[in-house]
């Protein structure tokens, strides 16, 4: 047998393939293994980044809504917490008109984001705030009415539809409260 090639010379048959280290890291299955586990990694790896940067841009497409829905809140919340305290016919009308415009932002937000497709409490959420606004706005009415007819035979009905509007805002608000905490929770 020749030591350089492995022909054999006594038989002339040419060298055997499968004999000596060759032979060995053939059969051996752990590179294949490794190279299938690196690819895996990397898919792994790179579906991750993906989904947190998808995650990013999301939150950073909603930071508009969130910004208009805590200014929105937080002015319902003066609103709620001056009406528990007691305040004067003018100052109940100042924050109303500070109000509004809170609630105005808000739903322009939740359109200009679309967060209201993606998050259904955030429509329910608009939809309280809403709903505070409007049930405030009504018990000014009433109030304007108890203030122009004091007297008046009415006067009692014209108390508890106020109170009633302000019991409405009430819930109202509190309900927006669940809402917020959810979607912040989100």
């Amino acid at each position: 047998m020749c030591r350089f090639c492995g022909y054999d010379l006594v038989s002339g048959q040419p060298p055997k393939q499968n004999s000596g280290p060759a032979a060995a890291r053939a059969s051996n299955p752990l590179p294949k293994i490794l190279t299938v586990l690196v690819i895996i990694a990397i898919m792994l790896a790179a579906f991750f980044a993906y989904n947190f940067w998808r995650d990013q841009q999301r939150a950073k497409a909603e930071a508009p809504f969130f910004l208009a829905a805590k200014e929105a809140l937080d002015e319902a919340h003066k609103m709620h917490s001056a009406v528990r305290m007691g305040l004067s016919y003018q100052k109940y009308g100042d924050l109303l008109i500070a109000l509004a415009p809170k609630v105005d932002d808000l739903l322009r937000a939740a359109v200009d984001t679309g967060i209201e497709n993606l998050k259904p409490d955030a429509k329910l959420f608009c939809q309280q705030l809403v709903a505070a606004s409007e049930a405030y706005k009504r018990a000014r009415e009433w109030w304007e009415l108890k203030i122009k007819y004091p007297k008046s035979p009415t006067a009692s009905e014209l108390e508890r539809g106020l109170q009633e509007e302000w019991s409405a805002a009430s819930k109202a608000v509190d309900e927006a409260d669940k809402f917020y905490a959810t979607l912040k929770d989100q």
